[in-house]
């Protein structure tokens, strides 16, 4: 999983990173403590394939905040592995689930 700031100057928060699989159980939590990300700055998490199972709707949720109303950074989940002789790879990136503005909460399905 790929998270990239696109704040020009402003830090983001990345409060926590949740891995869930296809049955919205949450399987990991991949912050131990919240990680600060520079202007333009980019962050990956590895998830081994051979370890972590979830089936094939896996889930992460990416909890970030700012000090200031910002665009939300891009967050990208990319798959790539082989069978046989066959090599496969995909992407897909995030889309807002939640957000709070100006200490209220607001569900994305309601805006």
């Amino acid at each position: 999983m790929s998270q990239k700031s696109l704040a020009i100057s402003i830090i983001l928060i990345v409060n926590r990173v949740e891995f869930y699989d296809a049955e919205g159980v949450m399987l990991k939590e991949y912050l131990d403590h919240a990680v600060e990300l520079r202007p333009l700055q980019s962050i990956w998490l590895i998830v081994d394939g051979q370890k972590e199972q979830g089936g094939t709707g896996t889930n992460f949720l990416v909890d970030w905040a700012s000090q200031v109303p910002v665009k939300a950074p891009i967050v990208e989940s990319m798959m790539a592995g082989s069978s046989y002789q066959l090599g496969f790879s995909y992407k897909s990136e995030s889309v807002v689930v939640k957000e709070w503005r100006y200490g209220i909460e607001t569900n994305v399905d309601d805006l």
